[in-house]
């Protein structure tokens, strides 16, 4: 096998590899689907409220969607308290998502899901933390039987504030579903491109070969 063969060989094998990671960089995917509930309102704290219902001190709200500007300094402890307007007294699963500036890599939960209400006591899981967009997070955890408010405390453990924007409840999150159907892949434009290149090899390693022919 002739050194240019070999080299020849090569390209097409790196061509074949590199286009379809190429056309493939473009695409983004979010990790979830949230639905909002725009009837589910958000509270929050800048001191513990203990079990002091949403509508009293030192409880501010209810939130709007977008719009805000809640400032979360370095070390810093912020509480969030969810309105719980379902009819289902069985809901267990709840999600809180926040969007903003350095709040998902800013802000951490540090307590497990608390809940409030006529029914005690409320067994709340520790918090799962989701990245959704950009920068906007989703925290989410199970809390059982159904309380009338639930509470999740956040704290900034960066040295940056924190600024959220949006918040938001939500009734249901979902993973989403890459979309591949327009990615490129090896059994396409790459085998289609490794193909011609060989023949173009072949084809000029015969012609060099009858060049060498004696006549």
């Amino acid at each position: 096998m002739s050194k240019m063969f070999r080299f020849v060989l090569v390209a097409a094998l790196a061509v074949a590899l590199i286009v379809p990671l190429a056309g493939a960089q473009d695409k983004t995917v979010k990790t979830l689907y949230c639905t909002t509930d725009t009837t589910w309102y958000v509270y929050y704290a800048t001191t513990d409220p203990g079990s002091n219902p949403l509508d009293q001190a030192p409880w501010n709200g209810p939130l709007p969607l977008a719009g805000n500007n809640i400032v979360v300094n370095p070390n810093q402890t912020i509480w969030f308290g969810l309105e719980n307007q379902a009819v289902d007294t069985n809901k267990t699963k709840v999600w809180l998502y926040l969007d903003g500036n350095i709040v998902f890599n800013g802000l951490n939960d540090i307590d497990t899901l608390k809940g409030y209400g006529p029914d005690t006591p409320y067994h709340g899981s520790k918090l799962s933390k989701s990245p959704y967009g950009n920068q906007g997070v989703v925290f989410s955890g199970l809390i059982r039987p159904q309380p009338d408010w639930e509470v999740i405390v956040l704290k900034n453990k960066t040295s940056n504030a924190a600024t959220i924007t949006d918040v938001r409840q939500c009734f249901q999150c979902e993973p989403t579903i890459p979309d591949v159907t327009n990615i490129p892949s090896l059994t396409t434009y790459g085998i289609i491109i490794l193909v011609l290149l060989l023949l173009a090899s072949t084809v000029w390693v015969i012609r060099k070969k009858r060049a060498h022919v004696p006549a």
